[in-house]
């Protein structure tokens, strides 16, 4: 069963749903499930530097929790500002990977590589690849550019 199709809002921090002649178009539901839970923030830990200070701000999806001790979303929003180097990277993968491990979890891939680089002048993209090999030796990739001046995230290609 399909989910329904998900487009990035004007690049910007949203994702909307895609009509077509007044009705609603079916979509990828891996990929829903990936930028839902790539793009959804998770709630700040303790002792997590919040982007512009934002120390009594710690975010969160409300419905966070998933089951008994899940956790939903990932703590890329926590980048936002922060200088591209190689440090930034390293978190930018390990936010991600983390945020993708239920996909594993629940049997739904058996093996997901994330890779993290900077392209456009200046770095001017933190850029996310996904690859998720599913239980079928079916692999998929996705990748993700975030801007830095503006904090979005911009499909490239799917």
């Amino acid at each position: 069963m399909s989910d329904l199709a998900m487009t990035n809002c004007n690049n910007s921090q949203c994702f909307d749903l895609i009509v077509q002649c007044n009705d609603l178009v079916l979509g990828n539901d891996l990929q829903n499930a990936i930028a839902l839970s790539l793009f959804t923030n998770a709630r700040a830990r303790a002792g997590d530097a919040l982007p512009n200070g934002r120390q009594s701000e710690p975010f969160g999806w409300w419905g966070y929790k998933i089951g008994d001790d899940g956790e939903f979303g990932s703590h890329l929003w926590l980048l936002k500002n922060s200088n591209a180097t190689q440090d930034t990277l390293n978190k930018a993968k390990q936010y991600a990977k983390k945020a993708l491990e239920w996909l594993i979890e629940d049997g739904i891939a058996i093996d997901i590589t994330v890779t993290a680089d900077y392209i456009g002048c200046k770095n001017k993209y933190l850029n996310l690849t996904i690859e998720v090999e599913q239980p079928n030796n079916i692999s998929q990739f996705w990748k993700w550019a975030y801007a830095w001046d503006t904090g979005n995230f911009e499909v490239c290609n799917g």
